[in-house]
């Protein structure tokens, strides 16, 4: 995969509990892969025209809110996309573009379904684009060890397989320091 999409769902302050929901993206004809809600998350695809899907499952209602987008990729390239759970579970979801910053992870893969339906399109070309260049390469560093602090702000943070946690450290005293968008 040469290009990527960074996705970081969030749910209106007065919704209906939605951080319960499992919010899921199909990117590039891959996925689905489970998002975190307010974390922006990397999902790898091949250069050129992309459609990105994300929906939510509450209850019975298993592809809640679901909108896509269509984008358009150069190798190296990645664009971020928002979107925004609906605020009772017969709205629509809101996709938009985002500046969304480093993501702190890779997307995981999951077993759950694909929608039938991949919704309205909310995003489509022209878009803003940035290069991979400017995120560092999250390549899933070793589990459970020390890495360079992908926010920049200390020399070290500690992964566990899934995730930067608030472990970091210069080098000689380990700290706290909340990761950013958590």
């Amino acid at each position: 995969m040469d290009a990527a999409v960074d996705i970081r769902p969030t749910y209106p302050a007065l919704g209906f509990a939605a951080e319960a929901a499992p919010v899921r993206a199909m990117a590039g004809g891959q996925g689905p892969f489970a998002l975190t809600w307010d974390q922006a998350l990397r999902i790898p695809v091949p250069a050129g025209d992309v459609v990105v899907v994300v929906w939510m499952a509450w209850v019975i209602r298993r592809f809640m809110g679901t909108g896509h987008a269509l984008v358009h990729l150069e190798p190296g390239q990645v664009v971020g996309l928002g979107w925004r759970a609906p605020q009772t579970i017969f709205g629509t979801g809101k996709l938009a573009l985002a500046d969304l910053g480093l993501p702190l992870a890779m997307a995981p893969l999951t077993s759950a379904s694909l929608p039938p339906d991949p919704g309205p399109r909310l995003v489509t070309p022209p878009h803003h684009v940035r290069s991979l260049a400017d995120v560092p390469t999250l390549t899933s560093p070793a589990a459970g060890a020390w890495h360079p602090d992908p926010t920049g702000r200390y020399a070290y943070r500690w992964w566990d397989g899934f995730r930067w946690n608030d472990a970091v450290s210069d080098g000689q005293q380990t700290l706290s320091d909340p990761v950013p968008g958590l």
